[in-house]
């Protein structure tokens, strides 16, 4: 993505953080964060080969800070939602999938099957076998 900048990662995060539902990402917005993250990397690792203490190294070095804080909280609240989506799916509900990207989306799959699983394994659990007791019956 031409222009992919910190505030775009920003308007992501904020609107995750106040959305109850999963919003849209821009196309390749995992790829294009990791980029900036990387190319942030490199600018510093230039910047700190010549002085590390200059504002500018300080500058980007808290750049690549923040945007992995960033991503971070972006992943983990829409892991929250895509597991409350799974969970809403599995109580009969249709949650709307198209906010997912593809990666998400084969998340999502994958929780959804593994959370019909469990409620399958818990409705077919039987008791625990009680223990022989000294006639050597089971009780």
């Amino acid at each position: 993505m031409a222009g992919f900048e910190y505030a775009d990662v920003v308007r992501v995060q904020a609107r995750e953080k106040s959305g109850q539902g999963m919003a849209a990402l821009p196309e390749g917005f995992y790829g294009n964060l990791n980029d900036l993250i990387e190319r942030a990397r490199v600018e510093y690792e230039k910047l700190a080969s010549v002085d590390s203490s200059t504002l500018k190294a300080a500058q980007t070095y808290g750049m690549i800070q923040k945007l992995r804080a960033c991503r971070w909280e972006i992943t983990n609240v829409r892991c929250r939602k895509l597991l409350l989506m799974a969970h809403q799916a599995q109580a009969g509900g249709s949650p709307d999938l198209t906010p997912l990207d593809a990666m998400e989306r084969l998340a999502y799959e994958a929780v959804a099957l593994n959370l019909k699983q469990m409620h399958e394994a818990i409705g077919a659990a039987k008791p625990p076998e009680k223990p022989a007791t000294d006639g050597g019956e089971a009780k």
